[in-house]
């Protein structure tokens, strides 16, 4: 599962909600099992969902049809499919190397210098 943190509602879907800046994506857990990733949400939008008086609603009427979303078969078989090669590449090359993945090729570039950039919200 992704590294976001997760934090339990009330809600009679709901079971946590989470938010990650690194990539400005609302995660959702519904109490089914099912998982969502809304991706580039002004983290404005996750505080509000936060002290919404009902989440279920804030999400159908502020999220659901205003982001894109992924479901957890999308995102978290990514995240599984990708783990052997960020295995390799953390035991074979430095932290800021970079695997650029294309169909028939895996390419590895290695940076000497870089920095994260605040994103603006």
């Amino acid at each position: 599962m992704l590294k976001v943190k997760m934090v339990s509602v009330k809600s009679s879907n709901v079971k946590s909600v989470g938010y990650d800046e690194d990539y400005r994506s609302i995660h959702v857990e519904l109490i089914s099992g099912e998982k969502y990733m809304y991706k580039c949400v002004p983290k404005m939008v996750f505080e509000d969902l936060l002290i919404a008086t009902s989440i279920g609603s804030y999400i159908n009427r502020y999220l659901r049809d205003s982001y894109d979303v992924e479901t957890q078969n999308s995102f978290y078989a990514l995240e599984k499919a990708s783990k052997p090669l960020i295995d390799y590449l953390n035991k074979y090359y430095n932290p800021m190397a970079t695997a650029i993945v294309t169909e028939g090729r895996v390419d590895i570039v290695s940076n000497e210098m870089g920095m994260p950039l605040k994103v603006r919200d």
